[in-house]
């Protein structure tokens, strides 16, 4: 049996109010569909309009949701952090061109950015290396081993990576 799909539009569906949230994801909360298709293709109608209250509360139905492996949402969104919240995987496309799909906890909990000075920049190992960017006062690499480079190099300051900073990285920095 092929899946169903219900398409959400925010061009086509006003989510300012929580009674019009309560209809539209409905659906999802019935068994007519079991899978979920979620857009935001203009600012104007970004998922990011809405009332933080009411955003967090359309990603906790979401959530419920996808607890029965049956179901999956597709969500297509520029804010990051709704994605950290109820993705399992973040799929990155830039300019029509697929850049990465993985895991999101493998991101997460693996990626880091290594901040250093020219000197510790030039020492890196270029198999550790996804991409750089030369900043003001530093180098900032992202690496997809956070613990290795911290161990590999301990007079750099090694952070977790953020989803929009491996974004940002991939596209502003140099790709390895």
């Amino acid at each position: 049996m092929g899946r169903r799909f219900l398409h959400l539009s925010f061009e086509k569906a006003v989510l300012a109010l929580p009674e019009k949230n309560q209809i539209l994801f409905q659906r999802y909360e019935s068994k007519t569909v079991d899978c979920g298709c979620l857009c935001t293709p203009s600012k104007a109608a970004d998922f990011g309009g809405l009332d933080p209250i009411v955003r967090d509360h359309i990603l906790d139905m979401f959530l419920d949701f996808v607890q029965d492996e049956e179901n999956s949402i597709l969500v297509s969104s520029h804010i990051t952090t709704d994605l950290e919240k109820v993705a399992d995987y973040i799929v990155f496309i830039h300019e029509g061109r697929l850049i990465f799909s993985k895991p999101k906890d493998e991101l997460l909990e693996n990626y880091g950015i290594v901040k250093c000075g020219a000197a510790q920049f030039d020492a890196l190992d270029q198999q550790d290396v996804i991409a750089y960017r030369k900043q003001d006062y530093e180098w900032q690499v992202l690496v997809s081993d956070r613990q290795r480079a911290e161990k590999k190099y301990p007079k750099a300051v090694v952070i977790p990576a953020t989803i929009d900073e491996i974004m940002l990285l991939y596209v502003k920095g140099e790709v390895i």
